[in-house]
C-alpha cells in the first residue's frame, strides 16, 4: 500500500514536471549517455511497478515507453530473488522517507544509504535520435523510475562534494606549491647567476686595475737622470761614456743595482764607487773617489796587477807602470778588477801587502822605496834607492820597523854611496850594516 502511494506520488510529480518543462519550451531531461553511445538510468527499485508508467501521456507515447517498461521487467526480474532478503531494510527506509514527508525533514548529507537492485540498460542500444527526442511516456517513465534512488544519489553527490572540493583544493594547493618551488628555484638561480657574474666581473676589474696601476707605476720610475759625483779627475759625461750608464730603464731595472754599477764604474781607470744614491722615483746618483795606484804585483804571466794603497785592484797591466812600487814574492796569487787582493784570497802574504803599504803611505820612506820582496818564509825585505837592502823581519810585523828603517837609511846613505844591506830588529832602534862591495 505505502509503495503505491509513493509511486501514484511520484508518477504525479513527473507529469508535473514535464509538463511544466514543455510550457517554458524545455526539452525533458535525457538520459544518461555512456561513451560508446549506450544510456544506462539510475539504480530502480525491484519493487517498483512499471505498469501504471504506460497508462501516462498519450497513445504514441506508450509504444516508445514499452521497451523501456519491458526492459525494466527483465531487469526486475533478475533481481527478485535479491529482492525478498532485501525487504525489510527497504520498508524501513520507506518508513523514514514517510517521516521526513510528514515533518518537512531533509534527509543528512552523507547519511543516506545506496539501494541495491540498480537497473542498467547496458546491453540495449538505443539510437541517439530516440533518447533525445521529447517523447512524453519515455521521459515519464526515467523521471518516474526510482525517486528514491534520484534523491539518494544526490544525497551521495551533496556528501562526495565536500571530499571533491577538498580534493580539488588540495590538488589546487599542491600546484600552487610545486610552482612555488619552481619560481623560488628560478629565483635563486637568477640570483647565483647574478652574483657568479658580479664576482666574474669583479676578478676581470681587479686584474684591470692592477695592470693599469703596474703601467702607470712603470711609467712614472723610468729614469731620466744619472749623476756621478766625487772625481777629481773625470767628469760626469766621462765617467757616464766610459762605464756605459745611460739613463732610460726601469728604477728598479737590475742594471741599476749596486753591483751592476760597480761593475760599470770598475771600467774607468784608478775610480771606485763610494756609494750608490736613488732618489725616488727618477734619478739615480753615484759617489765615487780617485784611487791613486801605488803598486804593481808581478804575476806569474809576467803581468802586473795594478793596486792602491788599500788593495784595491784597479787594472791589469801588461808593463809596471811607472812610479809604482813593485811587489814581489806574490806571483802564485791571481787578482781581478775592482776586488780587493784579501777578497778572494786572504792569507799572510796578502795581509803583510796591505799592512805594508798602508804603512807606507804615512812614511818618509816611502819616496825611497822601489820594491817590497815578501818571497822570504821569514822576512820581509825593501829595496831602496842608492843601492840598499833593509831587512824587516817577519811578515806581520814588518810594517812596524819603518821608523827606524828609515833613520838607518838617511845615516848610511850618506857614508856609503854604493849601498849596503840594513838588518832592523822589531822592537829595537839599533840597525846593523853591511856595505856593498865595490
Amino acid at each position: 500500500m505505502d509503495n503505491a502511494n509513493d509511486s501514484k506520488k511520484n508518477r504525479e510529480r513527473i507529469k508535473s514536471g514535464i509538463n511544466t518543462r514543455r510550457e517554458k519550451g524545455e526539452r525533458p531531461r535525457r538520459l544518461h549517455q555512456k561513451g560508446d553511445g549506450r544510456a544506462s538510468f539510475p539504480a530502480v527499485d525491484p519493487t517498483f511497478d512499471m505498469e501504471p508508467v504506460s497508462q501516462l501521456g498519450s497513445e504514441d507515447s506508450r509504444s516508445s515507453s514499452a521497451s523501456y517498461a519491458s526492459a525494466a521487467s527483465a531487469a526486475s526480474a533478475a533481481s527478485a530473488a535479491g529482492a525478498e532478503m532485501k525487504a525489510p531494510r527497504e520498508k524501513g527506509e520507506a518508513g523514514q522517507e514517510r517521516g521526513r514527508a510528514r515533518t518537512g525533514k531533509k534527509p543528512a548529507a552523507g547519511k543516506e544509504k545506496p539501494v541495491s537492485g540498480e537497473l542498467k540498460f547496458g546491453e540495449i542500444n538505443f539510437d541517439r535520435s530516440q533518447t533525445e527526442a521529447p517523447h512524453e511516456g519515455t521521459a515519464a517513465a526515467y523521471e518516474g523510475a526510482a525517486p528514491r534512488e534520484r534523491r539518494a544519489a544526490g544525497a551521495r553527490s551533496e556528501a562526495n562534494a565536500p571530499n571533491a572540493n577538498g580534493a580539488k583544493a588540495a590538488k589546487n594547493k599542491m600546484g600552487a606549491r610545486s610552482a612555488n618551488r619552481g619560481a623560488d628555484h628560478r629565483q635563486r638561480r637568477r640570483k647565483q647567476l647574478t652574483r657568479d657574474l658580479i664576482k666574474v666581473l669583479s676578478v676581470v676589474c681587479a686584474l684591470l686595475l692592477i695592470f693599469a696601476a703596474y703601467s702607470l707605476f712603470k711609467r712614472i720610475t723610468i729614469v731620466n737622470s744619472i749623476a756621478f759625483k766625487g772625481s777629481s779627475v773625470y767628469s760626469g759625461a766621462q765617467l757616464a761614456s766610459i762605464s756605459g750608464l745611460a739613463a732610460g730603464k726601469s728604477f728598479y731595472s737590475e742594471d741599476y743595482s749596486d753591483s751592476a754599477i760597480r761593475r760599470a764604474v770598475g771600467a774607468v781607470p784608478n775610480v771606485r764607487v763610494s756609494s750608490v744614491a736613488r732618489r725616488f722615483p727618477r734619478t739615480i746618483e753615484i759617489v765615487v773617489e780617485d784611487i791613486t795606484p801605488c803598486a804593481a804585483i808581478l804575476g806569474s804571466n809576467g803581468r802586473y796587477s795594478v793596486i792602491s794603497a788599500e788593495g784595491y785592484v784597479l787594472s791589469i797591466a801588461d808593463e809596471k807602470p811607472d812610479g809604482l812600487i813593485e811587489i814581489l814574492g806574490m806571483s802564485g796569487y791571481s787578482f781581478a778588477p775592482n776586488t780587493y787582493i784579501n777578497e778572494t784570497s786572504s792569507n799572510i802574504r796578502t795581509v803583510g801587502c796591505i799592512n805594508m803599504l798602508t804603512a807606507l803611505e804615512g812614511s818618509e820612506i816611502a819616496k825611497s822605496v822601489l820594491r817590497i820582496d815578501f818571497s822570504g818564509a821569514a822576512y820581509t825585505a825593501l829595496d831602496l834607492e842608492g843601492g840598499f837592502r833593509v831587512v824587516l823581519g817577519a811578515i806581520t810585523t814588518a810594517h812596524e820597523c819603518l821608523d827606524t828603517a828609515y833613520l838607518a837609511y838617511t845615516r848610511f846613505s850618506s857614508v856609503y854611496p854604493r849601498g849596503g844591506t840594513i838588518n832592523v830588529f822589531p822592537g829595537s832602534t839599533i840597525a846593523d850594516f853591511t856595505p856593498n862591495n865595490g
